[in-house]
C-alpha cells in the first residue's frame, strides 16, 4: 500500500517564503539604524585614564561640530558609568590636557572659539572651569601645558589681552592691559618659541607694546596673581633678552636654572644637566641604565620623565623610561609601561605623559589611538586602544549588530513588523518552535545557571500565582539562603509538577548571581547538567588539521574512551606535537569537552590546588569552527590574598558571554602555582630565548616547556606551561619576571612578533 504524501512541508513553504522576504526587509531596516549609530560613535577624539587606571574617559564627536559626548567607563569591566554632552567643535580635545586635583582637565573649543575646560574627577564628577569666558583666536598658540599647569593667553570679548593659569583645578586670570602689569597697552602677544618645551627655565610670552617697545611676561603667575614682567632695553638683543628674562623669573620663582634637565640634540641624544646661566652642558643624568635618543617630559615641579632607547641605534633597542625627582635626586623605573611601546610610538607628536607630584600613577596618552596608566609603586599597568574603546562605546549605545538588538528592533513594532508576524506565526508554531526555540530557551537557562553559583536554600513562603503552563501551576517562592555568612532572602517564580510538590521548609538548590542579586530555583536535572565529569584514559585516535593561527596549527583531536568518541579543538604551537596513540584526561562540562591533561597519568594529577581566575582583558580571534570561537584572555588567578596574572587562550561555544570581571574556576598543581607566585614578585625585564624543550605533556591545552633565556648576559630557566596561540621559538624576545638568585624566570608577555 502506497503511503499518502505529507503536504505539511509545502503548506509551511507557502507561508514561510513571504515571511523570509519580510524578515530580510526588517533586518535591512535594523542594520541601517545600527550603521547610523556606528557612524555616530566612530570618531573617537580623545582617551584618558583616571583614578589610578580604574576608570577611563573618552570623547566622541557628535558630528554637528558643536558638541562632543563624554563617556566614562570602569576600566576593569568596561561598564559604563556615565555619559554627558560637553561643548566642543569637531577639532576635539586640544593638545594641552593636564591632570589636576584628582582628575583630568580636557580643553576644547566651542563653535565660537571660546575655551571650554572640562574637569573630570576620579569620582565621576564633571565640572566646566572656563565657562566660555576665554576666547582663543589661535588655539595652537594660545594654550599650553607646563609642569602640570595649564597656561592660556588670548583676548576677552572686550578685546583686552589676558593671561590665565589653571592650577589645582582653579582658573586665575590677569588682564595685561592693566597699568599694574605693563607700562602700556599691548599691541600683540605671542609665546616665545621653545620656552614651553624646556628650552628656557620659565615659559615666556613676548609682548609688543605701544610705540614698538618689547616686554617679556612669565607664563606662570606669582603669588600675588600677577605675572613676572621684564621690559627689553635697547642695548640687548632679542635672544639674550629672552634668556635674561627667563633666568630672572626662574630665580624669583625658586627654580634651579643652573641645573636644568634636557635632552641633548647631538647623537646619541642623552639627557644631561644644563646651566642656563652660563649656557653650558653638564654631565649625563645618571639613570639606572643608559637611555639614548631620549625625550624629556616635565611632569610637575619636581619630577621629570626621561624616556628613550636602550641602545644608540634606537631600532635595535627596547624602550626605557625613568621618572627623575630633581629635588630628591631619585629615580623610578617605569619600564613595565613604556616597554610595551615602540620607539616609533614615542615619535608621535600626540604622545604625552602626566603625573601629579603626590600621585602614584603615571598616565600616558597617544591622542585618540591609545591610553595607558601605571602605578609606579606596584608596577600594575593598564593599556587601552582605540579599537577596544570604540567597541565599548558601540556596545553601550547598541551600535553593534546582534540578535538581541534585532529582537529589540522587532519589539519597537510598526506596520512592516506586524505584517511579518502574521506570515511567520504559522510556520513558527508548526515546526520552528519545537525544533529551534525550545533548545534556545534551554541553552539560555543553562547560561543563566552558569552565571551564578549553586547554593542551598530553604523555602520560607510559597503561593500559586493563578497562572498555569501546560496545566502545571506557576508558583511564587520566597527562598532564604546564606552567602559569605550573610543571610539573604529572594523571591522567584517557577512552574512545578503536581507530582512533585514542594512544601514550606523544604531544602532546595538555587543559582545565585551576586552582581544582579537574582536567583533561579533549579532542579536535580539542572545540577547534574552543570557538574563537570572527568573522562579518564582517553586515547588520541585521529588528528584533523584546520589551518594556521599565528605560528601555531589549529587541530581537532579525536579521542576514544569506553567506546565513546570525543572531539577537542586545540592550537598546536611550533615545536610541540600531538601524537596519535597518546592517552589524555578530558573534562566534560555543559556538553563541551576540553583537555584536562595530555600525556600525563591520572596519578600525576594529585595535589591540584582549586583556584579562581578573574577575566581582566578579552580578545576574540577570527578562528571559529565546530560552533566554537577562540578567546585570548588575561586572567588574575587568586588563592586567598595571593594572585598571579596569566594569558590564556580558550575555545568556548559561540555566543558564550565572557566579559571583564567574569570568574572562571580552574586548577593548578600546587608546586607550579607556588613557584609562579614567588617569581611574580621578582624583577622584570626583556629577555631573549636561547633554547626551548617540550616534555610532550600539557596542563589543559597548554604544553609544558623548559625554556632558557638570556638577559644582559645572564641565563635564566623558565619551567612553565605555554599559551599555544603565542608559542615560543629560539630568538623570540619575552618580557619576564626573574629571580637573580635562583636564576628562575616567568613569562609575563610573549613576543610582539607574532
Amino acid at each position: 500500500m502506497k503511503k499518502k504524501k505529507n503536504r505539511i512541508p509545502f503548506t509551511i513553504l507557502v507561508f514561510f517564503v513571504p515571511a523570509m522576504i519580510l524578515t530580510v526587509q526588517i533586518w535591512n531596516d535594523y542594520r541601517g539604524g545600527v550603521m547610523r549609530v556606528q557612524d555616530q560613535y566612530s570618531n573617537l577624539t580623545g582617551m584618558y585614564y583616571l583614578d589610578g587606571g580604574n576608570k577611563i574617559v573618552a570623547l566622541t564627536d557628535e558630528m554637528d561640530g558643536e558638541y562632543s559626548r563624554l563617556h566614562l567607563y570602569e576600566a576593569n569591566t568596561g561598564n559604563l558609568i556615565k555619559e554627558q554632552m560637553i561643548r566642543a567643535n569637531s577639532q576635539g580635545p586640544l593638545a594641552a590636557t593636564t591632570y589636576q586635583n584628582n582628575g583630568v582637565i580636557i580643553p576644547t573649543l566651542d563653535s565660537s572659539q571660546s575655551l571650554q575646560l572640562t574637569h573630570v574627577r576620579d569620582t565621576g564628577e564633571v565640572t566646566e572651569l572656563a565657562r566660555s569666558t576665554m576666547q582663543l583666536d589661535t588655539p595652537w598658540a594660545g594654550l599650553h601645558a607646563w609642569r602640570g599647569r595649564l597656561i592660556v593667553n588670548g583676548e576677552t570679548s572686550g578685546s583686552t589681552t589676558y593671561l590665565a593659569e589653571v592650577r589645582d583645578a582653579e582658573v586665575k586670570l590677569e588682564i595685561l592691559n592693566s597699568p599694574d602689569v605693563l607700562p602700556s597697552d599691548p599691541d600683540s602677544i605671542s609665546d616665545v618659541d621653545g620656552s614651553f618645551k624646556n628650552e628656557l627655565p620659565v615659559p615666556l610670552f613676548e609682548v609688543v607694546l605701544e610705540h614698538g617697545q618689547r616686554a617679556y611676561v612669565s607664563g606662570i603667575l606669582q603669588q600675588d596673581g600677577l605675572p613676572a614682567v621684564k621690559v627689553q632695553t635697547e642695548d640687548v638683543g632679542i635672544f639674550l633678552a629672552q634668556e635674561q628674562a627667563s633666568n630672572t623669573f626662574a630665580e624669583s620663582f625658586g627654580i634651579e636654572y643652573t641645573r636644568l634637565v634636557r635632552a641633548q640634540d647631538s647623537n646619541p641624544k642623552q639627557v644631561r644637566f644644563y646651566n642656563a646661566k652660563t649656557n653650558e652642558w653638564g654631565s649625563v643624568v645618571n639613570t639606572p641604565k643608559p637611555v639614548y635618543q631620549a625625550s624629556v617630559f616635565l611632569l610637575n615641579d619636581q619630577e621629570i620623565f626621561i624616556v628613550g632607547s636602550s641602545m644608540e641605534d634606537e631600532k635595535q633597542g627596547e624602550v626605557r623610561g625613568y621618572i627623575y625627582n630633581d629635588k630628591k635626586k631619585s629615580f623610578m623605573d617605569v619600564g613595565a609601561m613604556v616597554g610595551q611601546l615602540t620607539y616609533e610610538d614615542l615619535k608621535n607628536t600626540e604622545v604625552e605623559f602626566y603625573k601629579a607630584l603626590e600621585d602614584d600613577t603615571l598616565y600616558y596618552s597617544g591622542g585618540e589611538q591609545v591610553a595607558g596608566a601605571m602605578n609606579v609603586e606596584t608596577g600594575l599597568v593598564h593599556i587601552q586602544t582605540k579599537d577596544q574603546m570604540l567597541e565599548w562605546i558601540r556596545t553601550a549605545n547598541e551600535g553593534q549588530l546582534s540578535f538581541r538588538g534585532f529582537l529589540g528592533h522587532i519589539g519597537d513594532g510598526g506596520g512592516l513588523v506586524l505584517n511579518w508576524a502574521v506570515w511567520l506565526a504559522i510556520p513558527l508554531l508548526v515546526i520552528i518552535v519545537p525544533q529551534f526555540v525550545l533548545p534556545l530557551i534551554f541553552k539560555r537557562r543553562t547560561q543563566l545557571i552558569n552565571e551564578g553559583e549553586l547554593l542551598n536554600g530553604t523555602i520560607m513562603e510559597m503561593a500559586e500565582t493563578g497562572t498555569y503552563v501546560n496545566n502545571q501551576p506557576l508558583v511564587r517562592f520566597k527562598i532564604r539562603f546564606e552567602v559569605d555568612g550573610e543571610r539573604k532572602e529572594v523571591e522567584l517564580k517557577k512552574v512545578i509538577s503536581l507530582l512533585n510538590v514542594n512544601r514550606i521548609g523544604d531544602q532546595v538548590v538555587i543559582s545565585y548571581n551576586r552582581e544582579k542579586d537574582k536567583a533561579m530555583l533549579i532542579s536535580d536535572e539542572d545540577v547534574q547538567a552543570q557538574m563537570p565529569s572527568t573522562i579518564h584514559h582517553a586515547v588520541l585516535e585521529r588528528i584533523d588539521h584546520y589551518g594556521f593561527l599565528n605560528r601555531g596549527k589549529v587541530l581537532l583531536l579525536h579521542f576514544t574512551a569506553d567506546e565513546e568518541e570525543y572531539e577537542v579543538p586545540v592550537v598546536q604551537p611550533p615545536g610541540f606535537n600531538y601524537r596519535e596513540g597518546t592517552a589524555a584526561t578530558l573534562i566534560m562540562a555543559g556538553g563541551q569537552v576540553r583537555l584536562q591533561s595530555y600525556g600525563v597519568g591520572t596519578s600525576e594529577l594529585t595535589d591540584q590546588l582549586p583556584l579562581e581566575a578573574e577575566v581582566v582583558r578579552i580578545e576574540k580571534k577570527e578562528t571559529e569552527f565546530l560552533d566554537r570561537e577562540l578567546l585570548i584572555m588575561d586572567l588574575i588567578i587568586t588563592s586567598g590574598e595571593d594572585s598571579i596574572r596569566k594569558t590564556n587562550s580558550l575555545f568556548v561555544p559561540s555566543g558564550t558571554i565572557v566579559q571583564n570581571g567574569t570568574r572562571i574556576p580552574m586548577h593548578m598543581k600546587r608546586e607550579d602555582y607556588e613557584r609562579e607566585l614567588r617569581l611574580a614578585k621578582g624583577k622584570q625585564g626583556a629577555a631573549t630565548i636561547r633554547s626551548v624543550t617540550y616534555e610532550g605533556i600539557t596542563a589543559g591545552e597548554r604544553p609544558l616547556a623548559l625554556i632558557t633565556v638570556d638577559r644582559g648576559g645572564q641565563s635564566y630557566e623558565i619551567y612553565q606551561s605555554i599559551d599555544p596561540v603565542f608559542g615560543v621559538e629560539i630568538g623570540d624576545e619575552l618580557w619576564i619576571r626573574y629571580d637573580e638568585q635562583t636564576r628562575e624566570a616567568l613569562i609575563l608577555n610573549y613576543s610582539s612578533n607574532e
